[in-house]
């Protein structure tokens, strides 16, 4: 049987990435994964992260955001990266002299493709047919969930978030919640030796009544994100960065899933992916204030005109790009074909 090697961080070894159990646990977020390794299975390989299969004994060797010192050894051979994250949190995977060792690079990053070395996917995601509608079953009002971090890198949006999160606290904390993790602890960042202080959960809180900051409207860590954005009407949607076009990560998905509309800020071309009926649109306002007036003043009817244009979005060709199926199919099908061509040169 022919083998693809799966080269992955070290946490998702084991296939942890193909595990449903920690697929459930992250909301869907590793379908797409589970969608290629039906795709490979199907087609008569065995597919296994690079711990369990080697890339020295594989046909095909795939790089998922991430890349190691092997890549610059010997010849390229069937050699492929895929691109999930951003440049803000991994910028080493996007320096174009890297990508040069591999056959191709499939990325959501619009300035990359060129359908030669560089082919278009998603963010992709088991797409449902249908969402939530019921109002009534809406209790609360705004949320977000999202992890605290901080940046110094061009257009970061973690510091907006922030901006978002006290706007709320100060003026309508009745109608605020923040989730996640990270807004109750400390995780110390430099020096390097003193960073196994961070294991230690105890060290970790003391250091957080010392130097941490506080957020009132912080309730908490969850165990299902969708879950518990059925309960709000609307959530903060920001993306990591902004006006990187094609970057539409799980955020805005994970709130068309649960009915809850998505107030979005990130991708600059958004509009060319997802209709804005479909959502809040931040840059549309330029203040907060602006923005509480808008949605405090949605009506019931025009909240469900949002929901009935996010299903029929979800179903329609449009969406079928964010897939879990069609990320699988067009990573796959790029593979054989180029797999093909080389062994037509060889003979």
């Amino acid at each position: 049987m022919k083998k693809v090697s799966l080269v992955v961080e070290k946490f998702y070894q084991n296939n942890l990435v193909f595990s449903q159990d920690y697929n459930i646990e992250t909301d869907g977020r590793l379908n797409k994964l589970l969608a290629l390794k039906n795709r490979f299975n199907n087609e008569g390989y065995e597919i296994a992260t690079n711990d369990i299969i080697e890339p020295k004994y594989a046909n095909i060797i795939i790089y998922y955001d991430t890349i190691d010192n092997n890549i610059y050894e010997g010849e390229i051979g069937n050699r492929y990266l895929i691109l999930i994250e951003s440049v803000l949190v991994k910028p080493n995977i996007y320096d174009k002299k890297i990508h040069k060792y591999f056959n191709k690079v499939f990325t959501w990053n619009d300035k990359y493709i060129n359908n030669s070395d560089y082919i278009k996917i998603n963010l992709s995601h088991k797409l449902p047919k249908s969402i939530p509608k019921q109002i009534n079953t809406k209790t609360k009002f705004c949320v977000i969930i999202s992890t605290n971090r901080s940046s110094k890198y061009k257009n970061e949006l973690y510091s907006e978030r922030i901006n978002a999160i006290r706007w709320f606290e100060k003026y309508h904390p009745e109608d605020f919640d923040l989730f996640g993790i990270g807004w109750n602890d400390y995780y110390i960042k430099a020096p390097r030796l003193l960073r196994i202080f961070n294991k230690i959960y105890i060290v970790r809180k003391i250091l957080f009544k010392i130097f941490g900051t506080y957020y009132p409207s912080y309730k908490g860590k969850v165990k299902s994100k969708i879950n518990v954005l059925k309960k709000y009407k609307y959530t903060i949607c920001y993306e990591n960065i902004k006006n990187i076009p094609g970057y539409i990560t799980e955020k805005i998905f994970d709130a068309f899933c649960a009915g809850c509309i998505p107030i979005y800020l990130g991708a600059d071309n958004i509009n060319e992916y997802i209709p804005d009926n479909c959502y809040i649109d931040k840059r549309k306002y330029g203040t907060y204030e602006e923005l509480y007036e808008r949605i405090s003043n949605i009506n019931e009817n025009e909240y469900l005109n949002y929901l009935k244009n996010i299903e029929n979005y979800l179903t329609s060709k449009q969406a079928n790009q964010f897939s879990d199926t069609y990320f699988a199919n067009v990573i796959y099908e790029n593979i054989e074909k180029y797999t093909k061509n080389i062994i037509k040169m060889n003979k």
